[in-house]
């Protein structure tokens, strides 16, 4: 089960501090797109998820999508708005998209931080790896399969709280 525990837990994305991933030796954050930067009901990103790339930017620390979504233009199209690059359809949680992520950016595994909203895909993948696992809130909790998907990732979520001693980071 370690496999499965999140390194760390916030809310969201914008909680997370350029600060902070850089006291923990973090270089590159391979974020995940879909109800983590932004709702699948829509295709635009919410501001303050804007805002957050561009401060890792500005702190020097690359940025990445690493997305299962099979929609390329989709991908593609925030991407650009946000200048930065993309995986898609990287069937997290296989190594493959984490490696070719790696690779791209030129940087090791354990100087990259994974941002994603589910236990199984994206905090799997980036803990088989090495990887810092940062898991957030759903920004889809209202649809029917994000409700059912949490009700098998709650118990994983319990424990990483009680092993960060019970509260978000």
């Amino acid at each position: 089960m370690s496999n499965l525990l999140p390194d760390y837990i916030f809310n969201n994305v914008c909680e997370i501090a350029p600060e902070f991933l850089k006291s923990i030796g973090v270089k590159a954050v391979l974020c995940d797109l879909d109800s983590t930067l932004m709702s699948v009901s829509t295709n635009d990103l919410p501001q303050e998820n804007f805002q957050w790339i561009k401060k890792l930017k500005e702190a020097n620390i690359a940025v990445m999508i690493l997305s299962n979504n099979s929609r390329e233009r989709r991908v593609a199209e925030v991407c650009k708005k946000l200048g930065i690059e993309f995986i898609h359809l990287a069937k997290k949680p296989l190594a493959r998209g984490y490696r070719l992520a790696t690779k791209r950016l030129l940087i090791e595994p354990a100087e990259v931080a994974m941002v994603g909203d589910q236990i199984y895909t994206d905090i799997f993948g980036a803990n088989r790896l090495g990887m810092v696992s940062i898991l957030v809130e759903s920004l889809d909790l209202k649809l029917v399969y994000v409700r059912f998907r949490r009700i098998f990732e709650q118990p994983v979520i319990k424990k990483a709280k009680m092993k960060l001693g019970g509260l978000l980071h």
